[in-house]
């Protein structure tokens, strides 16, 4: 399982706020027969298509669940672990999104200009 809360927070934060800065993250918005999904991240501030497949990695119990990710209680939605498989594509696996920023997540997901500053006196 992977640690990058910091990541499914500023998600669920923006789809809590702003649901169609989420929506506007989907570029393919109907299910096609190649099983693509083109997903929309802001890297160094340019909007950046990206393409992922729509296999993912469940845990093989009696009720399947994903190994990363999550769906909400029904397991119908599964917006936050296909904009986590892509955030892993741009890091370069799942392993490399265990930790991070809050303010470089923010960044890629909203396309707005975030930075940390020290009020430490």
């Amino acid at each position: 399982m992977g640690n990058d809360a910091y990541f499914m927070a500023c998600l669920s934060a923006v789809a809590e706020t702003m649901p169609s800065l989420i929506k506007d993250m989907f570029v393919t918005t109907v299910p096609n027969a190649q099983g693509i999904i083109g997903l929309r991240y802001f890297i160094r501030g340019k909007p950046y298509v990206i393409s992922i497949d729509t296999e993912f990695l469940f845990e093989n119990t009696a009720d399947p669940t994903l190994v990363y990710g999550g769906t909400d209680a029904g397991k119908t939605a599964m917006w936050a672990a296909i904009l986590e498989k892509g955030w892993a594509k741009i890091k370069g696996n799942y392993d490399r999104i265990q930790s991070g920023s809050a303010f470089d997540s923010m960044r890629v997901i909203t396309g707005a200009p975030s930075y940390v500053d020290d009020l430490s006196i």
